[in-house]
């Protein structure tokens, strides 16, 4: 069992994610990041993903002010691999499939990476869930929702992809102990 517990920008992400920590109960995981909070998280990360590769150079310039890992994949949609957009460094450009957010893109990476489990922390896709870094509704959350619907159709996608959270939840269904067997 390959697990990916991948972290989105919403303001419930800390809380999901030491919710899924409890959850795995010492199981052994990876993390991955979409978009910014991938330059906040201070762990570990194995993959990052964005579909805003022209913000991406602060982001890792975040986490290597601060020492962190920089031995993660960094996954992006458009551009070019190497120094891009700013000296952010770019390994790989793969097709957003399914059009919605950056986290939806994070968790279709994790599934072609070979992950069997990807549990998305921060990812509730409603409009009243605010980022973590502001109190803003995200007014655009609902036009992402379309992508996630087709993604649920996707078989892979379904069986491997788990939510913490809000909409998203109610879509793919929560991680629970039978699902991590």
């Amino acid at each position: 069992m390959k697990i990916l517990v991948a972290l989105g920008g919403s303001k419930s992400v800390w809380d999901d994610f030491a919710y899924a920590s409890y959850l795995l109960n010492n199981r052994s995981f990876d993390v991955g990041a979409a978009n910014d909070v991938g330059g906040k998280y201070q762990g570990k990360l194995t993959l990052w993903c964005s579909l805003h590769p022209e913000k991406v150079g602060p982001w890792q310039n975040q986490r290597r002010r601060r020492g962190q890992n920089e031995d993660y994949i960094f996954i992006t949609h458009k551009g070019g691999v190497g120094n891009n957009f700013g000296n952010a460094r770019i390994d790989k450009i793969i097709t957003d499939r399914f059009k919605g957010s950056s986290g939806l893109f994070l968790a279709q990476n994790g599934v072609q990476l070979g992950y069997s489990h990807i549990i998305c922390c921060g990812m509730p896709m409603s409009s009243s869930g605010a980022h973590y870094f502001n109190s803003e509704p995200w007014a655009e959350a609902d036009q992402y929702r379309r992508g996630w619907l087709v993604a649920c159709k996707d078989q892979e996608m379904r069986t491997k992809i788990r939510s913490m959270s809000g909409w998203s939840a109610s879509v793919f269904g929560r991680p629970n102990k039978t699902w991590l067997q």
